[in-house]
């Protein structure tokens, strides 16, 4: 089956058309723009998701955040530029976590307490790397 030009262009206008987030990063090519889009559409994608776990309505989540349902709309849509603030209040209302943050490891250093000394300080000895592993 052959499909005619025409056709053909006339799909690919339609299929341009549905999604105008996709279109405008293309025609845009901003690789920050683009980043930012997509973690907010993965962000409303999150919201979505959990509030169909939790068998809630978008109406729902703007009584508790005492917001119009027309806002919840525009982030459930993915074109809202969302502020860490706005995450956090929907995380509190929605009793769980949207994003998550890689932990940092904070490391410490050891000393080695003496007894006091006659002048009144404590002496310490600060040990390397290699002299912890070695001594444990």
């Amino acid at each position: 089956m052959k499909i005619s030009r025409r056709k053909l262009h006339q799909e690919n206008e339609a299929i341009k058309k549905e999604n105008p987030i996709r279109n405008w990063l293309a025609e845009n090519a901003d690789p920050v723009i683009t980043k930012t889009v997509k973690k907010n559409l993965a962000i409303a994608n999150r919201i979505a998701e959990v509030l169909e776990k939790k068998q809630l309505k978008p109406i729902n989540l703007a009584t508790r955040l005492g917001k119009n349902k027309s806002e919840i709309s525009k982030w459930l849509s993915g074109q809202h530029n969302f502020t860490t603030k706005t995450i956090c209040k929907i995380e509190v209302a929605l009793e769980c976590d949207l994003i998550s943050v890689d932990p940092i490891y904070l490391t410490a250093k050891i000393y080695h307490n003496k007894p006091i000394s006659n002048d009144g300080f404590i002496e310490s000895k600060y040990y390397t790397e290699q002299e912890m592993v070695v001594n444990g």
